[in-house]
């Protein structure tokens, strides 16, 4: 694993969420992982049965974790603006949310789909 991974993985979660968000909002991108035969995105569960769209603000983090389940999918970037626009809406509406920086070993952070909208939009305003 990379050096800066390492230095991420052992952060806050309140922490790892702001740096995620910056990074997403400076790059405009988030990166998932997809199956191009069966066109869907790699998702994982809550303990409560509710689907949760992984993310990641870098294509190597995403690659990193493209094993086991997910071995035949690839990084595909989602533009940020789109999914501002649809993406969070559109989980939203299928009873999905998002589990960010998704590691086999600690899982992710679920982060409220409101919360996550909010705060891209404001980060992305500020970066103008």
């Amino acid at each position: 694993m990379e050096e800066w991974q390492e230095i991420i993985q052992k952060m806050k979660p309140d922490e790892q969420y702001a740096w995620f968000v910056g990074q997403v909002a400076d790059m405009e991108v988030a990166w998932g992982l997809y199956h191009e035969k069966t066109e869907g995105w790699a998702m994982t569960q809550m303990e409560s049965g509710q689907e949760l769209l992984v993310l990641w603000p870098d294509p190597g983090m995403a690659k990193k974790h493209a094993s086991g389940p997910w071995n035949s999918y690839r990084p595909e970037s989602l533009d940020i603006h789109g999914f501002l626009e649809y993406g969070i809406d559109e989980l939203k509406e299928a009873n999905r949310g998002v589990s960010l920086m998704y590691t086999s070993e600690e899982g992710g952070l679920v982060i409220e789909l409101a919360d996550l909208k909010r705060d891209l939009r404001a980060t992305l305003e500020a970066f103008g």
